[in-house]
């Protein structure tokens, strides 16, 4: 067997476990691979809610105009004595009229203050920073760095918490990411409040969260594309002691699979420039890689930051939902005749001492099980076939299992972790508008045909000029498909980690 190495550590600063919304919807993002940001909160650097708003909300750059409030709901709702600081806001004033729907964020831990409310007309749509993120972080470090306080059940009596304070006898729900579990929960447990679920990048089985099968599958072919000369450069990168640029590289792979295109776009617009055809390495496009990932992650003074995720309360999540110990039996590695491996291990404990950290043990754990959520209202689905965060096998078997009434599955094939929003955000106003009106009938709860997809597609097929993104189309399904043969090809990766 020739070189090999132990990719873990490099991954784990990649993203792999994060499911976030990310730069949702930015089309530059998609074509280029933008980069995300995940940073860790200190006892020396942290800053509570009240000081984040002041530094991020309403300021003089106008990072975000909003109509926000505080409200302080139950640390928890057994023992309703204690409370914690809950801030809710809309972009514009609260109109009553209007049919709302309410919206939460992935991560877990990331906040939403540099994106722009989705629907701008005719709808009101509520946003909320959740517990320990944003203006929602609590007072002291002690509070923060309690995990009592965090669950996604709790975030879903905070969301009734806000239903109540504006006085909604019903609403939508629009989970993107890790949002799509407090989405599930919230319309479980309060269906007659619910009009519609609408999930994007859909959190399905925990088992196939953070696992590297199905990335290890897509990069495997990525880097079959590459010649010998640029085989032979690779290798001596990734497989090198200094850590430095196989880190930066391995970060653009780890992101390749939350992007429309994404695993197409990594071998043209990053490998391909990166090591040549005629074999070296490319060290100005690697600087430029670098200056601009740089630059990214300091964007701010503060390490919680509009948009960013909170590593705390993302590693709480885990510990707690996600069955993090589970995953310190895997671990990746890359082999220079094998490419990437997942191999099973007894010896990482990453997850037993990142969990015993923030004072969690295997006996804190409250994993999330989706088929213990079953749902009365419409469902729509919008999942990348070619998602690496939540994986469309994990999509697939939500749908088995949660929806009770009526399901609208939209597939968007070798689409990313948030191909509505991508589509959404486009550069393209025919395409921005076409995609519109599907968020529109979703949170109306109205049914989607293959007459409307039709017209979703040709909006792309027609204005789309990046060839790699004219590939990211939409299929809908009405039924779970009984034979897979007809979408197995957009679907690499499900029978590897369909367990």
């Amino acid at each position: 067997m020739q070189g090999s190495r132990g990719l873990f550590f490099l991954l784990l600063s990649s993203l792999l476990f994060t499911i976030s919304c990310q730069n949702s919807g930015d089309n530059k993002a998609s074509s280029s691979l933008d980069e995300t940001i995940i940073l860790k909160v200190s006892k020396e650097n942290f800053i509570n809610g009240k000081k984040f708003c002041e530094l991020y909300v309403n300021n003089a750059e106008k990072l975000s105009k909003e109509n926000g409030v505080w409200l302080n709901v139950p640390k928890n709702y057994n023992q309703p004595n204690e409370t914690t600081p809950l801030y809710v806001y809309t972009r514009k004033p609260f109109n009553p009229q209007l049919p709302t729907y309410i919206y939460l964020d992935g991560g877990p831990g990331q906040n939403t203050h540099q994106f722009e409310d989705y629907i701008a007309e005719g709808f009101n749509q509520i946003n909320f920073d959740q517990r320990g993120v944003g203006c929602s972080t609590p007072n002291t470090w002690e509070e923060y760095s309690d995990h009592n306080i965090y669950s996604s059940k709790n975030t879903v009596r905070d969301m009734e918490e806000i239903r109540k304070h504006f006085g909604i006898e019903k609403w939508s729900v629009y989970g993107v990411s890790y949002g799509t579990i407090p989405a599930t929960m919230y319309a479980s447990a309060y269906a007659s409040r619910t009009r519609s679920l609408i999930l994007e990048g859909v959190v399905g089985s925990v088992e196939k969260l953070s696992r590297f099968d199905y990335l290890s599958e897509k990069w495997n072919l990525v880097i079959k594309s590459l010649n010998s000369k640029q085989k032979e450069a690779f290798d001596s990168i990734i497989l090198s002691e200094k850590d430095k640029k196989a880190n930066l590289i391995m970060q653009y792979f780890a992101m390749a699979g939350y992007r429309d295109a994404g695993f197409r776009n990594l071998k043209e617009k990053i490998l391909f420039k990166l090591f040549p055809v005629e074999g070296g390495f490319n060290e100005d496009f690697y600087n430029e890689l670098s200056n601009r990932y740089n630059s990214k992650r300091n964007r701010f003074t503060t390490p919680q930051q509009p948009g960013a995720v909170d590593d705390n309360i993302l590693s709480i999540f885990y510990c707690k939902e996600f069955n993090a110990f589970d995953k310190d039996k895997y671990t990746l590695d890359y082999d220079s005749s094998l490419g990437f491996i997942e191999r099973p291990t007894s010896s990482r404990t990453y997850w037993k001492d990142e969990c015993a950290k923030h004072g969690i043990t295997e006996k804190n754990q409250d994993e999330y099980d989706e088929s213990k959520y079953s749902v009365y209202s419409n469902v729509y689905y919008l999942q990348g076939s070619h998602d690496g965060a939540t994986v469309a096998a994990g999509a697939w078997n939500h749908w088995k299992s949660v929806p009770k009434r009526s399901v609208f599955f939209m597939l968007s094939l070798k689409g990313g972790h948030n191909p509505g929003l991508t589509k959404l955000n486009s550069e393209h106003d025919e395409i921005k508008k076409s995609h519109k009106e599907l968020y529109i009938k979703a949170i109306n709860a109205e049914p989607i045909n293959n007459e409307f997809v039709n017209e979703l597609n040709t909006s792309v097929y027609k204005y789309e000029k990046n060839e790699n993104l004219k590939t990211v189309t939409w299929e809908l399904f009405l039924k779970i498909p009984k034979d897979f043969s007809s979408i197995q090809g957009e679907l690499d990766g499900i029978k590897k980690i369909t367990r």
